[in-house]
Formats: C-alpha cells, sequence, structure tokens
C-alpha cells in the first residue's frame, strides 16, 4: 500500500519542480509559517485522514498554495490568480504522473480563496484531493506473526 510518505515525496517533486513553487511543507495548518524561515510561494500539503474500502484505501489530503501580499493588500487579486493557476499545474503533473499506477488521484475539488494576516501577510488557494491506493488485505504482508486466539470455548 502506498503510504502518506510516499505520497510527500510525490508532492514535493511536483512542487521542487515547478518554477514558481520556491517551498514545500506537509504538516498541520498551525505549522505553516512557524518557521521564521518560509520562502514563499509556499506549497504546503496537511493529510485529513482517510477511507478504507473492500480493497482500496482512499488518503484525503487538503493542499495550500500560498504566497506573500503586499502590506496594503493592492497585489491580492494578482497573488488569487497566480496561486490558482499554480496549484491548478501542480494538480495537473500528480494527476497525470498517478495513471496506471498502483494509485490513482482523484480529479476534481473545489478551490477556496484564503487571505491571511498572521505571521505573514498572506494569500493563495486550498484544494482537497485524494489518491486511492490498493491494499489488498493480505495479512502475509504485515511484519510479525499473528495467532488468532481460541474464544470461542463451549
Amino acid at each position: 500500500m502506498i503510504s502518506i510518505n510516499a505520497l510527500s515525496v510525490l508532492f514535493r517533486a511536483a512542487a521542487d519542480q515547478h518554477p514558481m513553487v520556491n517551498q514545500y511543507g506537509i504538516g498541520q495548518v498551525y505549522n505553516i509559517s512557524a518557521d521564521a524561515a518560509t520562502t514563499y510561494p509556499l506549497l504546503w500539503v496537511v493529510p485529513d485522514g482517510g477511507d478504507m474500502g473492500e480493497e482500496v484505501y482512499t488518503h484525503r489530503f487538503t493542499m495550500y498554495l500560498i504566497d506573500r501580499m503586499k502590506e496594503d493588500f493592492s497585489n491580492e487579486v494578482e497573488v488569487l490568480s497566480d496561486t490558482h493557476q499554480v496549484l491548478t499545474d501542480v494538480l495537473t503533473v500528480m494527476y497525470d504522473w498517478s495513471q496506471d499506477k498502483e494509485y490513482t488521484m482523484q480529479w476534481g475539488g473545489t478551490f477556496s480563496p484564503i487571505v491571511d494576516e498572521q505571521a505573514d501577510i498572506v494569500a493563495g488557494h486550498s484544494v482537497q484531493v485524494s489518491f486511492e491506493v490498493f491494499h489488498g488485505k493480505d495479512s502475509c504482508a504485515i511484519p510479525g506473526v499473528y495467532i488468532e486466539p481460541d474464544v470461542l470455548t463451549t
């Protein structure tokens, strides 16, 4: 089964290869800009759990693409436009990479604009994405030996 760590490698590769993304991070939202050395535009990914199906596990993530704004907000529309385009580019590349693999990125999602004035004055977009991965229910792939206890005694 493809892990969150493996998917993080894909997110990082897409971020590193896009000329308009300067930094990548993964973790909870409150960790964004916790590092004083944040370099924008920033692609930040938040793992949002997942769903176990019959033979498919669906990983869910929220992706944030944010950039610094001017203190007077005069470039807000430009930043929102640019981050929307860059996030669309990253999604497109990752979707292309997922074709004919043991995981599939589910295409689609609602883009939500963000304007924030906490540690830095930033704007951007977020979108939820999901990846379906085959898990196969193969107990032989689990490390260790598991012996079922006899609990059905008469």
